[in-house]
């Protein structure tokens, strides 16, 4: 126990970390504050907001996942390396707090509802369970579950894996510390401080005067904010003392789920190993951000409505953004088919053939998917609707790809004939592969709150583009690792070849 008190004491005692918590923190306030006040009128002010945006999202992202990097080993020599810039960091910060963030705004909507619960358990409760005040008592009790298993339960929960990932070592790392007692008691104290202490330090309204109620709230607010800051930076180093920097260890709880996901047999695991391998770099994942963050700023734009040069201009910026579309995409597959990473810059090279083929594939599979569409809704049109729905889905979204993807991957990836194509087409592996990606993707697409994000209040030009960026991005998860699948059948190898070339990329 003195280790651990000793642990997140660090924390608080290293001036820097401190004075970084106090200022950057309140300059996000302050920014965000701020962001609201832009104004939307032209276009530019829109871009200047969307990157401001950006800009108070990477700072953000940048403080905390190096506390959290520090937190692991709050040595004072350690401090610049851990808030140093690294985008997989980042990333994985970003990943874990989003998860965490959608999983709090699910249960505080669920307490929206508590009174209807609570009404519903009171007339369903025996009467030796009723109590004497009404369902008044059931409502105070759900009240105090939703709120400690939003605030509390659910951290516990994810900042540990989250941790684990922001200093480099392994989630089943992080999710060690949930068997730990003294994980569980800190974590109590942390949040009992950060949360229900500064919320009756801000609700209590001392004074009868206006002015005397001025001074007392800025009193209240600031030292409410120093408690706040002081409890986080201590469950940081709560949960930096379980998780720890990353060892040797981690190597080996990794080598051991590879090994148990590996084991049903060697072609699974030569298929795992090249979507990794392709999913894995870095450059192909900035270059898909980027792409996707452009699709969500153009599709709030809307220049229907004004002059003829604008249309003029749309039309021509349409015309880029297809060839940036189609390069990116060509480049993908390319890269696919042999994800070494000196290959890259040749993968993405622009080449008009390769590029045209894609075109050529796209168009085709569109219409394919347009015909099959209204004959099965047509032949159907007497029978079940859902039945027909689920025909339609299962044709459209996974049949017709299935088929028409590997020859496109033939012909843009590899340079090579339509008869490469049949290598995916034939192998159970290949349909069993597109199948899990397809329903995951959709899935997770479904799970996200976008729809219900922005049909909300709010300024619609701002948050239209970040809520398709973030809709989008389980698709473009999911076609990066298509394009790794169909790399992997289609790609230029032998079948017993391929070991070397994912053997080289993923080392």
């Amino acid at each position: 126990m003195r280790d651990l008190l000793g642990h997140f004491v660090a924390m608080l005692r290293n001036p820097k970390l401190v004075a970084l918590h106090f200022v950057v923190n309140a300059a996000l306030l302050t920014a965000a504050s701020f962001w609201l006040l832009i104004p939307e009128a032209h276009v530019w002010q829109l871009l200047l907001a969307a990157f401001s945006a950006l800009l108070i999202l990477f700072v953000f992202l940048w403080l905390h996942s190096g506390t959290l990097a520090y937190a692991a080993d709050p040595a004072p020599e350690k401090f610049r390396a851990a808030f140093s810039i690294k985008i997989g960091r980042l990333l994985w910060f970003l990943l874990g707090f989003g998860i965490l963030f959608w999983c709090v705004r699910t249960v505080d909507g669920w307490s929206d509802s508590v009174e209807q619960v609570s009404g519903y358990i009171y007339s369903s409760a025996p009467h030796w369970l009723r109590p004497t005040s009404g369902d008044s008592g059931y409502t105070v009790a759900l009240g105090y579950l939703f709120s400690i298993v939003q605030w509390y339960l659910l951290p516990c929960v994810f900042l540990p894996v989250i941790a684990a990932r922001v200093a480099g070592g392994s989630a089943l790392r992080g999710l060690r510390a949930l068997g730990q007692w003294k994980y569980w008691l800190g974590m109590a104290v942390t949040s009992a401080l950060g949360v229900w202490v500064t919320s009756l330090i801000v609700g209590w309204t001392p004074g009868r005067h206006v002015s005397e109620q001025t001074v007392s709230l800025v009193i209240r607010l600031g030292l409410a904010y120093a408690i706040a800051t002081a409890a986080w930076l201590a469950t940081a180093g709560l949960v930096g003392y379980f998780v720890g920097p990353a060892d040797e260890n981690d190597v080996w709880l990794c080598a051991a789920l590879w090994k148990a996901i590996s084991s049903p047999g060697e072609e699974a695991r030569m298929i795992v190993r090249h979507c990794v391998a392709v999913i894995r770099d870095w450059r192909l994942w900035a270059l898909q951000l980027i792409g996707v963050i452009v699709a969500g700023v153009v599709s709030a734009l809307n220049p229907a409505d004004g002059p003829t040069w604008q249309m003029v201009a749309a039309i021509a910026g349409g015309l880029l953004l297809l060839t940036g579309f189609l390069w990116l995409h060509s480049g993908t597959l390319a890269y696919a088919a042999e994800p070494r990473r000196d290959r890259f810059r040749a993968a993405f090279r622009l080449r008009i053939r390769r590029v045209a083929w894609l075109l050529l594939g796209l168009i085709t599979l569109l219409v394919l998917i347009g015909v099959t569409e209204s004959l099965l809704r047509m032949v159907g049109s007497g029978g079940p609707g859902w039945l027909v729905e689920m025909a339609v889905n299962l044709i459209s979204w996974y049949l017709v790809p299935c088929l028409v993807l590997p020859w496109i991957m033939a012909k843009v990836g590899t340079d090579g004939g339509f008869r490469a194509g049949l290598r995916a087409i034939r192998r159970w592996h290949y349909w069993v592969g597109m199948a899990a990606i397809i329903f995951c993707a959709e899935w997770v697409s479904d799970w996200l709150p976008v729809g219900r994000l922005v049909s909300g209040p709010g300024r619609r030009e701002i948050i239209v583009p970040i809520m398709v960026t973030i809709g989008n991005l389980p698709y473009v998860v999911g076609w990066v690792l298509v394009a790794g699948l169909l790399g992997y059948f289609v790609g230029c190898r032998d079948d017993g070849a391929g070991t070397n070339v994912v053997g080289k990329a993923a080392s």
